[in-house]
């Protein structure tokens, strides 16, 4: 495939590092690994987790109140895994790849493993479920800190702009194919079936992207910080760490406050979509899905085109259009009529949103000093979560009240003034090499 072929030419831009640099051929095999660990892992968690509701639903039970309660704990846990995660990834820097191993399996074969809850009897079918999730999510985060950490000093930034884009566009190709295969399960073997065959599917993968990670080396391995881990001491070392991005610094602090404005503003119709298809639209599941795998697949394509774009005139301006060009989305959204309308706008909105993928990645590992980056990546992790949850809440409150396109229009209101803001507001983001 085409996204394929840009991340073999991207690896082979590697082996032109020179020496003294690193070497060049331990540095393009972990990159190769990892192209594998991550699309393996997107397969297997997008099959896994994914059904993770319905799994719920059909076989536990669940009613409107246990899952907003599962849906609330998958959210919070993000947010304490980056919190938790933050003073392990200082303390134990020098093994960053350990954690990210540890944590990571943890996570993807977790997922893998909630199909074991249907075994128990009730009410620990329940307590399992629940637990499982909570310490999966915690530890997705702690591993996203530890790689994020780890993929910042082994990609090149000359370089990181096309392979970035490249992964991402791999990612979205894995996530089409898992949902692709999710729909075939479920039309040629019955429920009981497809859901076992889903999940053993997604535990061998889990199992391969856990082997390609353990076989990546890290060639940096910065030093650890002194930091405590628990108590009072770690506490403050936390507000310390988090202050020197969300005050002390001025580039990070603005970005910050743009990415988090702009989250708020395009959750606020997050609980919306799928309920504008099914009772405005009058479609159901097979029309949210044909839009997701459309998405993707737009996705995908979108994320090949804008790569080199975005290495061209940069990360900045890659954010501002963006912004600006996602501004209109809800709006757009909310005057789809049939199936049609929805594929243009899901082509436009991927189309959009694609430069965005990017330009965070590249700036979440590349604005601040490598001491600094893990709290940055750490603070973006809690505060989209919190936002995102307080958006699409409020966003379900005014839907009540004053109806579904006065929330779209204030979404697109929104995102529109902060697209404005980010003109000026927006530090600038210098790749070097």
């Amino acid at each position: 495939m085409k996204g394929s072929s840009l991340t073999l030419e991207l690896i082979g831009e590697l082996k032109s590092i020179k020496a003294g640099e690193g070497s060049d051929k331990a540095v393009s095999e972990n990159l190769r690994k990892y192209v594998i660990e991550t699309t393996t892992y997107n397969f297997s968690v997008n099959i896994s987790s994914n059904l993770a509701n319905a799994l719920a639903m059909r076989y536990l039970g669940f009613d409107i109140i246990s899952l907003g309660v599962l849906t609330s704990l998958r959210t919070l846990s993000v947010g304490l895994g980056s919190l938790v995660g933050l003073p392990l990834i200082y303390r134990f820097r020098s093994r960053r790849l350990l954690l990210w191993l540890v944590f990571g399996s943890i996570n993807r074969v977790g997922w893998a493993l909630l199909i074991f809850s249907v075994l128990l009897p009730s009410p620990w079918s329940f307590i399992y479920l629940i637990v499982v999730v909570a310490v999966v999510q915690v530890s997705g985060s702690i591993a996203g800190l530890a790689s994020a950490d780890t993929l910042a000093d082994m990609v090149k930034p000359s370089i990181a702009t096309r392979f970035f884009g490249s992964v991402s566009s791999l990612n979205n190709l894995a996530s089409l194919l898992a949902l692709t295969l999710t729909l075939v399960a479920f039309k040629f073997y019955d429920v009981n079936a497809a859901y076992r065959l889903l999940y053993f599917i997604a535990l061998i993968s889990a199992i391969i992207s856990t082997v390609a990670l353990a076989s990546i080396r890290d060639e940096g391995r910065p030093r650890g910080d002194e930091v405590p881990i628990w108590g009072i001491s770690s506490l403050t070392s936390l507000i310390r760490k988090y202050k020197g991005v969300a005050v002390d610094s001025i580039y990070s602090r603005r970005y910050v406050a743009i990415a988090s404005a702009f989250t708020f503003a395009v959750n606020i119709p997050g609980a919306l979509w799928d309920y504008y298809i099914m009772a405005v639209l009058r479609g159901g599941e097979t029309l949210i899905t044909f839009r997701n795998i459309a998405s993707l697949l737009f996705k995908a394509l979108a994320l090949k085109l804008w790569s080199p774009l975005i290495e061209r005139f940069g990360a900045k301006r890659g954010l501002i259009v963006s912004l600006i060009s996602t501004s209109p989305i809800p709006v757009m959204y909310s005057h789809a009529i049939d199936v049609k309308d929805l594929v243009s706008v899901s082509l436009y909105s991927s189309m959009a949103w694609a430069p965005w993928d990017i330009a965070t990645t590249l700036y979440n590992y590349y604005l601040t000093p490598e001491d600094k980056r893990p709290a940055l990546i750490s603070l973006q992790n809690i505060t989209s979560n919190a936002i995102a949850s307080i958006a699409s809440s409020l966003g379900a409150w005014m839907a009540s009240t004053t109806g579904i396109p006065a929330v779209f229009l204030t979404s697109t209101m929104l995102r529109s003034a902060v697209a404005v803001t980010s003109v000026k507001a927006l530090p600038e983001l210098k790749l070097k090499n």
